[in-house]
C-alpha cells in the first residue's frame, strides 16, 4: 500500500457509532412500542390493553437491564459486520464550543418557556404530561447532538418539541403522552433505518478502488 493511500486512511473523518443507525433503530423502537401500548390503553380502554400499558415497559427494560451485555455484544458484531468496514472506527470527537453554546440556548428557552406555562396554567404536572414529556425527548436529543455533532439528532429534538406542544393541545393527557411516544419513536427509527440503508449502499473499503 502507498503512502498517498494510508494517509487517505488516516484522513478519513471521525465516525461515531450513530452514524451506521443501528442505536436509533433499537430506541425508536421500543419508544413505538411503549407508545402504542399507552395509547392502546387510552382509546380501547380493557383489561389487555391495560395489562400492556403496565407490563410493556417495565419487561422491555427489566430485559435490557439484564442482558444489556448480550445486546451490546450483538451490536458491536453488526457493526463489525456492516459499519466499521465502511466507514472506520475513531473516537468520538470532542463538543464544540458552538454546540454547546447552541445547546445552553435551547435550554434556557425551553426551561423559559415551561416556566411560563406553569406559572400561566398553574403546577398541575398530570395535565402537562404531554408537553413535560416532550420537552425531555427534546432535550435529550439535543443532549446527544451537543455530544456527538450529528444534525438529525436535532431535528428529533424539534419533533420531540412540535409533538408535545400539538399533544398538549389535541389529546387529554394520558393519549398525550402515549402520542408523544409514538412521533419521538417513528422519528428516531426512521432516521436510523434511513442511515442505515445508506451504509449498506456503501461498498467495504477494501473493496473500493
Amino acid at each position: 500500500m502507498t503512502r498517498d493511500a494510508i494517509d487517505a486512511i488516516l484522513r478519513r473523518p471521525a465516525r461515531h457509532w450513530t452514524i451506521d443507525g443501528i442505536a436509533e433503530l433499537l430506541v425508536g423502537s421500543l419508544l413505538l412500542l411503549w407508545g402504542m401500548a399507552v395509547s392502546a390503553q387510552q382509546l380501547w380502554p380493557s383489561r389487555v390493553t391495560m395489562l400492556l400499558a403496565s407490563v410493556v415497559p417495565v419487561v422491555t427494560c427489566v430485559a435490557l437491564a439484564v442482558f444489556h451485555r448480550r445486546i451490546a455484544t450483538r451490536i458491536q458484531r453488526l457493526k463489525i459486520r456492516w459499519t466499521y468496514p465502511r466507514v472506520g472506527y475513531v473516537k468520538v470527537p470532542a463538543a464544540s464550543r458552538a454546540r454547546k453554546a447552541a445547546a445552553a440556548i435551547l435550554g434556557a428557552v425551553v426551561g423559559a418557556g415551561g416556566a411560563a406555562l406553569l406559572a400561566r396554567r398553574g403546577a398541575d404536572w398530570s395535565t402537562l404530561m404531554p408537553l413535560l414529556m416532550g420537552v425531555a425527548y427534546a432535550v435529550g436529543a439535543a443532549l446527544f447532538w451537543v455530544l456527538l455533532g450529528i444534525r438529525r439528532l436535532l431535528v428529533y429534538a424539534l419533533l420531540a418539541l412540535a409533538s408535545g406542544a400539538l399533544a398538549q393541545c389535541a389529546f387529554p393527557a394520558r393519549l398525550g403522552v402515549g402520542f408523544v411516544m409514538c412521533v419521538a419513536g417513528l422519528s428516531w427509527g426512521v432516521g436510523g433505518a434511513i442511515v442505515l440503508r445508506g451504509l449498506l449502499r456503501l461498498a467495504p473499503m477494501q473493496d473500493q478502488a
